[in-house]
């Protein structure tokens, strides 16, 4: 009775006005976004291959993502740069240089049925470069590593914060395994590569955002967020370590695709 009496109002409405309730109802239950974002950081890093010392910085990047969400799943391909000029107390004159790549990719399953929050869990395959380069040490002066593995990971939305615009989104995870490629190798020449468990290598991601609609517009969004990523790990023949964290604000315009 209900589904039928709905059907009838919609068919007294204009195939513009079908087309837009369409889209209104749906919302974010079944709608993919294009995301361009500016990432302003503040970073810390010690490699003991380099220095003992420990650097601090600030930088900035940009992210390209795409996003899709529906009634069973969640879905995230991103591709971030970054760059920070670091320092330390006892040499502020000089600057090291750090540059951050990623390539991540994660699938998540939901977990509930509510229509206004929605919990989705999963993992993904993270794809990290990382490069330090500090002129002052000479033919130490470059560093950088590689990694690839799978992050598990957890997704929670939001819907209708506020005045009923506003979107709050959390995404966090943890690194469970990786092959890391490191170069120079910590205690000699050439490089240094290994498959390493989650105690070995050590690294947690999270980030937590606003996100309300244009006035402009009923499909498209900003988005406001903050963001820390961190990592850790030692070689596989001393105890020589490497460790960076980044915390960062993100803005985003997000761009309604479907």
């Amino acid at each position: 009775m209900f589904c039928g009496a709905v059907h009838a109002q919609d068919s007294t409405l204009t195939r513009r006005q079908r087309y837009k309730l369409k889209r209104e109802r749906s919302a974010l239950l079944n709608a993919g976004y294009k995301l361009v974002a500016i990432n302003f950081t503040q970073t810390g890093l010690q490699d003991q291959r380099m220095s003992p010392l420990v650097f601090n910085g600030y930088g900035a990047g940009l992210d390209l993502q795409s996003i899709r969400y529906s009634n069973k799943s969640f879905r995230d391909m991103q591709f971030r740069g970054m760059y920070n000029a670091a320092v330390v107390d006892v040499v502020p004159e000089s600057y090291l240089h750090f540059s951050k790549a990623d390539v991540n990719y994660s699938y998540h399953w939901r977990l509930n049925s509510s229509s206004k929050e929605k919990i989705y869990l999963g993992g993904g395959f993270n794809n990290m470069l990382n490069m330090r380069y500090y002129p002052v040490l000479g033919n130490n002066s470059l560093g950088f590593d590689v990694s690839t593995g799978f992050s598990p990971s957890v997704v929670w939305v939001k819907e209708g914060l506020f005045n009923k615009n506003i979107l709050l989104q959390a995404k966090g995870g943890f690194s469970a395994v990786a092959f890391v490629l490191r170069y120079p190798a910590f205690v000699y020449g050439g490089s240094e590569s290994k498959v390493k468990m989650i105690s070995q290598f050590n690294r947690v991601f999270f980030e937590v955002g606003l996100s309300p609609k244009l006035k402009y517009s009923k499909e498209n969004r900003y988005y406001f967020a903050y963001v820390f990523d961190a990592y850790a790990f030692s070689s596989s023949i001393d105890s020589n370590k490497i460790r960076a964290y980044i915390n960062g604000i993100k803005f985003a315009y997000w761009l309604k695709t479907k």
